[in-house]
């Protein structure tokens, strides 16, 4: 039985360390060969070790004899799309998402452009023949021209997609309004440029990538930059994205808006348009439940799946649903895309608001937000979660003070080495430094 090497969305490493070797890469593409996959197209963010992967991935199905294509720099949606329209058998994302430059990592799609499911990964596993290694690096590409002679042609088809989805109505919106995006020196750093760059009045931060600044100090994970900027500027939107474009957080002059936030807006939109099918919306288990209660009270169902765009996707399919994300800002519309697409998340947003009067905060009526605290914990020690004392503890000490109303999610990262502890209840934030001397103590036991 072969190693796990898949996490929450794919595989993700430090480059050069176990799983994210060359041999690795190239069992994979022993296994699309074993398997008679004959085309594949390969996408790749702005990472120093991008190219590298992809140089490597495309010379090993050269020696398979499978018809591999490069996109060139794409954003995780991008290469979703290409994959479905150009009717390719697999798409392979070279990507860590948010994670700093040293991670790399790859995501897959199949010809539907959904990503692939768990079965599909087990299989493939138990297929490879890995072995362990500390180190192993992927080598410089010698002539990087061919990764990128077909970009221009792919980037014009989802160009195509997104005018004609959203921004041939949105004209008079971008016309009137300022917004400030931040690319995160990642994916939609030529993405936006191409589309925003001399036209309307935008501005974009954050473009100028060098390998090795994706996500540094911006982006996603700091949407608190931009807001910065555009409150110093008195603009209307900043608009943040991380390193490979599926994620998004938006923020105007009165605040930041999370993920959950968009999901109540998008869902009682389209509930009022008729289009959210089953009247149904899944997050995750760590959607909040002030987002659950405040669907219900418009009659709208939220469904829960474990962490991962993926398993929030799967769950949409199961269920039949059309709107799903998480609280980080991962927002599925599945009438336009199997996967979330941060910049398509943000134009739907700009198309609810477009011809009215409204600001987002408008959009939230009914909206009843959670109070929530939330802890990462570093460990060396991996104990199951239901063996740790602390965890115990922190469980009879959240009873004793909110009897059943409040909900504890303890969970080991998929992406990070994190052991991450999420606390909600009401008024949950007046015992937030009791809640820290136990996560001190699962600290200390973990470590």
């Amino acid at each position: 039985m072969a190693d796990k090497i898949f996490g929450t969305d794919g595989i993700r490493e430090i480059v050069g360390k176990y799983p994210l070797v060359p041999f690795v890469v190239e069992e994979i593409v022993r296994f699309f060969s074993d398997n008679n996959f004959k085309r594949i197209l390969v996408g790749f963010d702005t990472r120093e070790s991008s190219p590298k992967i992809a140089c490597h991935f495309l010379k090993m199905c050269s020696i398979y004899s499978i018809d591999c294509v490069s996109a060139g720099y794409t954003s995780t949606p991008m290469l979703s799309f290409l994959t479905k329209k150009m009717d390719f058998e697999m798409g392979i994302m070279i990507t860590a998402s948010h994670n700093p430059y040293r991670y790399n990592g790859l995501k897959f799609f199949n010809g539907s452009g959904e990503k692939v499911d768990r079965d599909f990964e087990k299989i493939m596993e138990k297929s490879l023949k890995l072995k362990k290694s500390e180190r192993e690096y992927f080598r410089e590409c010698k002539d990087l021209k061919f990764l990128f002679e077909r970009s221009p042609d792919f980037k014009a088809l989802y160009y195509q997609y997104l005018g004609e989805t959203f921004l041939q109505n949105l004209k008079n919106f971008f016309e009137k309004k300022v917004v400030y995006f931040d690319c995160a020196n990642g994916s939609l750093s030529t993405i936006i440029g191409d589309l925003f760059g001399e036209k309307y009045r935008t501005r974009i931060f954050f473009s100028g990538f060098d390998g090795k600044n994706i996500n540094e100090g911006c982006g996603a994970t700091h949407p608190d930059v931009i807001c910065g900027k555009i409150r110093e500027d008195d603009v209307d939107f900043g608009v943040a994205f991380d390193g490979d474009g599926d994620r998004v957080v938006v923020c105007d002059g009165e605040r930041i808006y999370s993920g959950d936030e968009l999901l109540y807006i998008f869902a009682t939109y389209l509930k009022e348009k008729g289009r959210l099918k089953n009247d149904l919306v899944c997050g995750t288990i760590l959607s909040g439940l002030g987002l659950e209660i405040s669907l219900k009270r418009k009659g709208i169902s939220l469904l829960r799946s474990d962490v991962g765009d993926r398993n929030v996707y799967y769950l949409m399919k199961e269920r039949d649903g059309v709107l799903g994300g998480e609280e980080s800002g991962h927002i599925i519309l599945r009438e336009f895309l199997p996967t979330g697409d941060g910049l398509a998340s943000f134009l739907f947003l700009c198309e609810i608001l477009n011809g009215t009067d409204l600001k987002i905060s408008d959009l939230l009526d009914g909206y009843e937000k959670s109070s929530t605290v939330k802890f990462n914990i570093s460990y060396k020690l991996k104990k199951d979660v239901n063996r740790i004392y602390g965890v115990r503890e922190l469980k009879n000490f959240l009873k004793s003070v909110f009897g059943n109303d409040f909900r504890l999610i303890v969970r080991y990262s998929g992406t990070e080495p994190f052991l991450r502890i999420v606390v909600e209840a009401k008024g949950v934030d007046e015992v937030a430094k009791d809640i820290q001397l136990f996560v001190q103590k699962i600290y200390g036991e973990l470590n």
